[in-house]
């Protein structure tokens, strides 16, 4: 217990045993210390996280799952050039490389996994759709009755022709791929072969009961995905792992 004594001295009484301080040059010494002894220590306020802060991390945390969607979709259109129908492996393989996270046979997974698959699907029917359109464009402006030749044919679908027809995957390719002639010249044997298949087809009597099996079945069977396998693919998004991914 803490006693005010006399004006110019502070007395403490402990258990009835009476300690004098001494004495007070200030009397109003015992008023700031008597403040001191009985009063609370203000609870410390801990604020939340500043709203800008909490933003800055949600949007960042957006930012980069908007980023790894968009170089999924960039790898896997250049696995495109590579091959028109790749394993489950494959795409799984793309996926662990974006998201680390990725856990192998999740529901997740395995969804992302069949959209990839449908993509191909979807792609194989565009490049398919702008052949068919391509050799009804040859057969008329060169008044074709009958196959064309080799060369008649190479003149024909040539530099403009071939970027044409892959423009939708090509640009999603690095400016170092101009540096892979090798590989852009297998692109250019894979598109003239599948013209190839077309005309044969329309030449064949262009019977759309067997435009599945003459056509869509051939243009990517393994022989054609043989021509494009190791292919150099470097991606714009410089992940470069359709690049990389083994066949």
């Amino acid at each position: 217990e803490i006693q005010q004594g006399a004006q110019d001295e502070v007395v403490i009484d402990l258990d009835d045993d009476v300690i004098t301080l001494g004495e007070v040059a200030d009397k109003n010494l015992w008023d700031q210390f008597k403040d001191i002894v009985e009063s609370v220590p203000a609870p410390i306020k801990i604020n939340p996280l500043p709203t800008n802060v909490a933003n800055f991390q949600k949007n960042k945390s957006n930012v980069d799952e908007t980023r790894n969607q968009k170089n999924y979709l960039t790898e896997c259109k250049c696995l495109f050039l590579r091959t028109r129908t790749p394993s489950k492996n494959v795409i799984q393989y793309i996926i662990q490389s974006i998201w680390p996270e990725y856990v192998v046979n999740s529901t997740g997974a395995n969804t992302l996994i069949q959209k990839s698959l449908n993509n191909f699907n979807s792609w194989r029917n565009t490049f398919n759709t702008k052949l068919t359109a391509l050799v009804s464009e040859m057969v008329e402006q060169l008044e074709l009755t009958e196959m064309p030749t080799n060369s008649a044919l190479v003149k024909f679908v040539d530099n403009s022709v071939i970027k044409r027809l892959l423009e939708f995957w090509m640009s999603q390719l690095h400016s170092s791929f101009d540096q892979h002639e090798s590989s852009y010249k297998a692109l250019k044997i894979f598109t003239r072969k599948a013209v190839i298949i077309h005309l044969e087809h329309y030449f064949n009597g262009n019977d759309k009961h067997r435009y599945i099996t003459d056509v869509l079945d051939k243009v990517k069977k393994d022989d054609m995905n043989f021509i494009t396998k190791n292919i150099r693919v470097p991606s714009l998004c410089e992940t470069d792992i359709a690049d990389s991914v083994e066949i």
